[in-house]
């Protein structure tokens, strides 16, 4: 064993006198890492790496420094602490990862004018979200209050308003105005952001607001329960920019119009595009008939006209309109594979079982009256056959 990582959240890395070393085990984190290393220590053993991750400045530093306090504290050995000082490396970690109530210019905005509590901010390498619990269980934002959310959050940017984190006495932190309550009780760091904002934070911050840089939203969605709202700022957010205005200007330029106009020339080519598949599968609907009743057969089968017939894989939607149109008819029964997919269908006074027929002979089922699969087209025949022996009389 080499590394040892720890999350132990901000209240973790605390000195408590109240730990005694024959405690099994002790109640703090870093009591309780003196003792195991001691024991390493006792057998001999290499150091370790030891990564903290808890949200509090330099707590690799502060770590190190509990675990020494303990060994003055319990009077263990100088060779021991020796050995913690050279043969272990405390690294102080930045966690941009996750962070729970995590004061990014975002989140005074989302609580100010939406009422919004954040719940987690995660940081990732292409965007980054937040998710939200909105009132009355919302787990959507509007148009209008993205654009709220974000001419808010952009306009405090670009005041580039300063950003002050300190450690306040206990009387100082009752005066404070704070959006949330602290979740720890000692070593309490705050973050003020300009006038808006003051939170009780352990994570990172920039000197002021103007270093985050433009935020564009990209999108909201629900996520167990809450709103996730995912965000891109800075320098992401100018490419993504870029990248929309060149789309943009493409567009324009293969659809004849302005960018503004965009939104609507596409709706309408949309309609038009719809439209004219409509039509299309209207004239491939009736081909599909005509196919069909070309290969029309009245002699296979008492009292039925038998359709058998394979094709080349045709629009579904027109396949199952044309099938419908052949069997409104009287005593009509239909075997036709387009592609690998059959479809075995008969008039209503037709008294043979579509779905037990398809099962013999492909993968697939339906209703007596009309059955759908997968099969290869030899399965026609097969079926054919079937009918004959066993319908023919």
């Amino acid at each position: 064993m080499r590394f040892i990582l720890s999350n132990t959240t901000e209240a973790g890395i605390v000195f408590d006198a109240a730990c005694k070393a024959d405690d099994a085990p002790p109640a703090s984190f870093p009591a309780k890492l003196t003792a195991f290393l001691r024991e390493r220590w006792k057998r001999n053993g290499k150091g370790f790496v030891i990564l903290s991750c808890e949200l509090i400045d330099h707590n690799g530093d502060e770590l190190k420094r509990c675990v020494l306090e303990y060994c003055k504290l319990w009077g263990l050995e100088n060779d021991f602490a020796a050995w913690v000082e050279r043969e272990n490396l405390f690294c102080s970690t930045l966690v941009d990862r996750i962070v729970t109530g995590s004061p990014k210019a975002e989140l005074p905005a989302l609580w100010e004018k939406l009422g919004g509590v954040t719940i987690g901010l995660h940081l990732g390498a292409e965007d980054s979200s937040i998710d939200a619990d909105l009132p009355e269980g919302r787990t959507h934002l509007t148009e209008e209050e993205i654009r709220l959310l974000e001419d808010t959050v952009n306009a405090r940017i670009r005041a580039d308003a300063p950003i002050r984190c300190w450690f306040p006495t206990a009387e100082e932190l009752e005066t404070l105005p704070l959006r949330k309550k602290p979740t720890v009780s000692e070593h309490i760091r705050v973050v003020a952001m300009g006038d808006f904002e003051m939170v009780a934070c352990g994570g990172t911050h920039p000197a002021s607001t103007g270093r985050i840089g433009l935020v564009k939203i990209t999108s909201v969605i629900p996520a167990k329960g809450k709103a996730r709202i995912t965000f891109v700022c800075g320098g992401r957010a100018v490419r993504l920019f870029q990248t929309y205005m060149r789309c943009a200007d493409k567009a324009g330029a293969a659809l004849s119009c302005p960018v503004e106009k965009l939104s609507r020339a596409a709706s309408d080519l949309k309609s038009r595009l719809a439209e004219a598949e409509r039509k299309a599968r209207v004239f491939e609907t009736a081909d599909i008939l005509r196919k069909i009743q070309a290969a029309e057969t009245a002699e296979d089968l008492p009292g039925i006209t038998l359709a058998a017939l394979t094709m080349e894989e045709t629009d579904a939607k027109a396949t199952a309109a044309a099938v419908s149109d052949y069997i409104a008819g009287k005593g009509k029964l239909l075997l036709l594979a387009t592609g690998e997919r059959l479809t075995f269908a008969r008039s209503a006074d037709v008294r043979i079982d579509m779905n037990g027929l398809i099962k013999r002979v492909g993968r697939g089922g339906g209703r007596p009256d009309m059955a759908s699969g997968a099969g290869i087209p030899e399965c026609v025949g097969v079926a054919r056959k079937i009918l004959m022996h066993e319908y023919r009389g």
